[in-house]
This record gives C-alpha cells, sequence and structure tokens, in this order.
C-alpha cells in the first residue's frame, strides 16, 4: 500500500501508456457458467503490443536469489496462492518508473518460491483505478459462477480499487473489486458489476480472502481506525455488512494495512490449534516507519480473541507488508514480505533500473520454547538446492578478543552457525566487511539481545534513520548456546535467532568490493560449536 501521508497521484494515466506494455488482463472470451456476471459489450482490444525492449544491465546492488521483476518499483506482495504446481507472487507494481506511482499487480510464478518467473501485468492501472493490494483464492466449486466450465474451478483475485478521481468530498475513494483466472493466472477478467464489497471510505483496503467452514471469510482494513472487519459470502461477489471486527489493539501509531488470518497446530499437535493475526502498520516500527505485528489467539467465525499481547513480526527495520500463501501443499504456511521501509524507500540507492525486493519465503510454525506458544520463521528449505560450493565447514574454534577470518568472502552466502560457553561482552559475525565498512549480526550478553547493526554498512546518509543497530529481547540457551543462521544477499541481511523466534531484517548498501565474512569475539571468549558458510546461486535471469 502507498505511505499513509500522501494520497496524491503520480501522473496521470493514459491508454497508450498501457498499450505500450505488455499487459496480462484482456476481455475474455470464454463462456462463463454465469451469463449475466459476463463483461458488457466494449471496444475490441488493442492490437499486441510489441515485445519488451532488452533487459538493462543488471544493478550491483541487484539482488542474486530474491526476486526482483526485471524493471521498475515494488512494494506489497499480494495474491500469494498455490495453484496446480506454481507458487503465484503478485506485487504492488510501477513499471514505469522505480518510485511509487499508479500501481498494478506485477506477477510472478515459480515451483519453489526460490526460482521465479516474471510473467506479465496481471491486473494494470487504467485511466479509472489503481490496482492497490488483495489476495487471490481457488474457487474450486466455482461458487463464484465465474469458471470457463462448470466443473472446473477458477482463480479469483479480491482487490482495493482505488479511485483515479476524486468524490464530492475531494477524496479517492477505496473499494473491493474482483476478477476471474481461468488459465493458471495468465490471464484476468474484471467482473462487470464491480465493486463487490464498497463502504464509500477512502481509508477501506487490503482484502484478504480465505475459506472458512461453508463461506467464503474476507478481512479489510479500517485503515485509520485501527481495527479490521470480517465479511462474509457464499459467491465471493455479495458481501453483505460486517459479521465482525478486531481493534484498536496493540500498535496503533499508525494505519492499519494487509491483514493476514490463519491457523497453526502447535507442536504440530492437530488436535492443538491456534490462529495468528497479522496486522501491518506504517508508521509504528520501533525504531521508525513500518512494521508488521501479530498476535495469537482464538477465531469463531465473527470474532478474534488474543490470547496474547502484540508481538513484532520482525526486530529489523525492513521487513513489512507480510503476508502468507494460500492452498500451500500439506497445510503448510509460507510467508514473504516486502524488504523496505516506507521511511526512506523512495530515497535508497538501489540503482537506476529497480527499487526494492521482498524477503526470503518463509515456513512459518507455532512451537512451545521455554514454555510459551512463540511463533516462528525459518527460510523455506527449498533455499538449500541453490547452496553451492566452495562450502567452508569447520568445528571448534574459540575465539577470544578476536576475529575469526580463513578467507571467509561471499556477498550472497547462507550461514549457519553455533556459538557456545561464552564469557564475551559480545560476539557474532561480520558480513558485507572491509575497510571502514562491516555489517554485524550478533549478540550482546550484557543487555541479553540479538542485534544487526548497519551503522556502518556502506551508504548509510541517505536517510538520518538509517544507520543503526536493531536488537531484540532472546534467552541464550543452557551452556550460553545461540544458534544463528544468516541470509546474506548483495544488498540485504535476514538474521533468524534460535528456532526463528527471533528475526532481523534489514537491508544495506555496501561496496560490493568489500565481501568479507569474520566471526568475532569482544570482551572475552567465546566457542564456535560449528559453522557453515555456502556461496547462493543466482537466480536471477533477466529476459
Amino acid at each position: 500500500m502507498r505511505p499513509a501521508v500522501s494520497h496524491t497521484l503520480v501522473g496521470a494515466v493514459v491508454a497508450a501508456v498501457v498499450a505500450g506494455i505488455t499487459v496480462a488482463i484482456m476481455y475474455s472470451t470464454l463462456p462463463l457458467c454465469d451469463e449475466e456476471d459476463t463483461v458488457s459489450p466494449s471496444p475490441p482490444p488493442s492490437p499486441p503490443p510489441s515485445p519488451s525492449p532488452p533487459p538493462p544491465p543488471l544493478d550491483p546492488l541487484r539482488p542474486a536469489y530474491h526476486y526482483t521483476p526485471k524493471s521498475g518499483w515494488v512494494n506489497d506482495p499480494n495474491g500469494l496462492v498455490y495453484y496446480k504446481g506454481e507458487y503465484h507472487l503478485f506485487y504492488q507494481h510501477d513499471y514505469e518508473t522505480i518510485l511509487h506511482g499508479n500501481m498494478s499487480w506485477g506477477h510472478a510464478v515459480s515451483t519453489d518460491m526460490v526460482h521465479w518467473t516474471e510473467l506479465p501485468l496481471a491486473i494494470p492501472y487504467t485511466a479509472d483505478e489503481q490496482i492497490f493490494s488483495g489476495s487471490v483464492v481457488v474457487d474450486w466449486a466455482c461458487s463464484s459462477g465465474l469458471c470457463a466450465t462448470p466443473d472446473m474451478p477458477v482463480l479469483i483475485a479480491m482487490y482495493t480499487s482505488f479511485s483515479q478521481h476524486e468524490d464530492a468530498n475531494g477524496k479517492h475513494i477505496q473499494s473491493q473489486h474482483i476478477a476471474s483466472s481461468n488459465d493458471l493466472g495468465r490471464t484476468w477478467l474484471k467482473y462487470a458489476h464491480n465493486p463487490v464489497l464498497d463502504k464509500n471510505d477512502p481509508e477501506f483496503r487490503d482484502p484478504k480472502v480465505q475459506r472458512y467452514g461453508d463461506s467464503w471469510l474476507v478481512l479489510v482494513q479500517r485503515s485509520t481506525e485501527h481495527k479490521l472487519e470480517f465479511y462474509k459470502s457464499t459467491d465471493l461477489k455479495n458481501w453483505g455488512d460486517a459479521v465482525g471486527s478486531f481493534g484498536p489493539a496493540g500498535e496503533t501509531s499508525g494505519v492499519w494495512e494487509c491483514p493476514d488470518m490463519f491457523e497453526l497446530a502447535v507442536d504440530g499437535d492437530p488436535n492443538n490449534k491456534k490462529w495468528v493475526l497479522i496486522v501491518n502498520i506504517n508508521p509504528g516500527n520501533r525504531v521508525a516507519g513500518s512494521a508488521g505485528q501479530f498476535f495469537i489467539g482464538d477465531f469463531d467465525g465473527k470474532e478474534f480473541k488474543a490470547e496474547t499481547t502484540t508481538d513484532w513480526l520482525d526486530w529489523g527495520m525492513d521487513n513489512y507488508a507480510t503476508i502468507t500463501w494460500d492452498n500451500a501443499p500439506d497445510g503448510q504456511r509460507f510467508s514473504i514480505g516486502w524488504m523496505s521501509n516506507w521511511i526512506y524507500t523512495e530515497l535508497a540507492p538501489t540503482g537506476p533500473n529497480f527499487r526494492n525486493t521482498f524477503t526470503s519465503p518463509r515456513l512459518l510454525k507455532l512451537q512451545t520454547i521455554d514454555g510459551k506458544v512463540r511463533l516462528t520463521q525459518m527460510p523455506v528449505n527449498y533455499l538449500d538446492s541453490i547452496r553451492s560450493g566452495p562450502v567452508k565447514q569447520e568445528d571448534k574454534v574459540t575465539l577470544k578478543d578476536a576475529s575469526h577470518k580463513k578467507d571467509l568472502r561471499g556477498r550472497a552466502v547462507d550461514i549457519e552457525v553455533v556459538f557456545t560457553n561464552t564469557d564475551a561482552t559480545e560476539f557474532g559475525v561480520r558480513v558485507h566487511a572491509g575497510e571502514n565498512q562491516e555489517t554485524l549480526v550478533g549478540y550482546d550478553v550484557a543487555t541479553g539481545k540479538a542485534f544487526v547493526d548497519r551503522t556502518k554498512s556502506g551508504t548509510v546518509n541517505f536517510h538520518e534513520k538509517f544507520p543503526g543497530r536493531h536488537d531484540a529481547p532472546f534467552a541464550l540457551q543452557s551452556g550460553s548456546k545461540l544458534k544463528l543462521r544468516v541470509l546474506v544477499d548483495h544488498g540485504s541481511v535476514e538474521a533468524f535467532f534460535g528456532e526463528g523466534e527471533i528475526a532481523i531484517t534489514d537491508v544495506v548498501f555496501p561496496d560490493p568490493t568489500k565481501d568479507a565474512i569474520e566471526f568475532y569475539a569482544k570482551g572475552g571468549s567465546v566457542v564456535i560449536e560449528s559453522y557453515s558458510v555456502w556461496q547462493m546461486k543466482e537466480t536471477h535471469h533477466l529476459v
């Protein structure tokens, strides 16, 4: 979603702009089950656009294994769904600039959430509307009547339509629209009777649809009221009045956006399940800018009852708009977030051709840790498939007020390390390191906090809130043991502490020539019980 402080339109939309790119939305000629829901007569589609130009040169800070489109701006992930062997990633996308402008839905697909193929725009903006955030579900039984044939499922996207026109009060109304796809998400047909949910509200957005019992359930944010509302439908087209709501609760210093809610088995026990409710907020980060919070509790179809106080999804600065994949295999719950922060994102020195990326996809679980049910997140196992040599592994290294270098280098690496038996005041690992440059991932024994410190991470002076140390309370295991995993890419660091109960995600903008990796201890000694460092293969093939 756009920053809460502005609803300024960035440029007028003209049909010629849309005709000049490859887009995936078109008027369908497929017969529909419900003829009254077909699109009203329209002019014939424009001639096919000319092929896209060749890709621009790779930017030095373009990630090696985190998804970015060929060019342009991205923010919120949208429409996450698994269908017929493909993970779909839709996202907020301005294909014309690297600034937040007119929003369309970009689209990429993957069989493993690691190797992504960029597809043409799914739903482009028009002169009348921008396509804001939303979700996609598989309508298996064709309850919507929008399937090509009665016995085939159909993909239904529900998104926020941001009106390009001011109403009588000078506001841009946000309403909920749907579109359907009968070809694996490659082309989308807008519903003829949109909007399907309209409250004449300029701050009513980000629908998250799911199946609940024998009906459809959607969560929609009343963003400035710090609450979300629950609506039900049998056909995805008629929603009626809200059946319940949640909020205000937890952090309310900024607008609420991009909700998600799902059920997980505690410690894998199918007889002990809890609901997790995610609410993203902007601003509201403990330091500054945007962040995500979550609650654990119960849901009865109308009311969410939180059993925990709010907690942070991520303790860094750069994980926002986190949502999860619907219909994932084996009931697993995978998440992904936008890896940036609204307070400085348009100033970030990513490069001339792209701006922003997404976090690694993560597996979410509810686990009992130290007697408390915790939400944990760890990188998906599919990432193991892009580990490559040279692999550096070693056991039982003792550091005392020193660094362990061993000629470890890499700008895109996966690090696993176990520290133990420490009497140091601080220990950890330096990445993107060189003269006058380092990003620290470590543990402060005195304060009992895990941290990522990007104070000297490279280019940091483009915003006053960018440099700094971002930490989280974390208790060491018995024997002063710390298990740590760090995903390093050309412009990001994602740190997972313990079983993943603490995650810290930060973007960085280092000098690409400085790529040393060093384990270190300060104020005493620490034992590295074991460590492994893998180079990560590039998954980006811009064609």
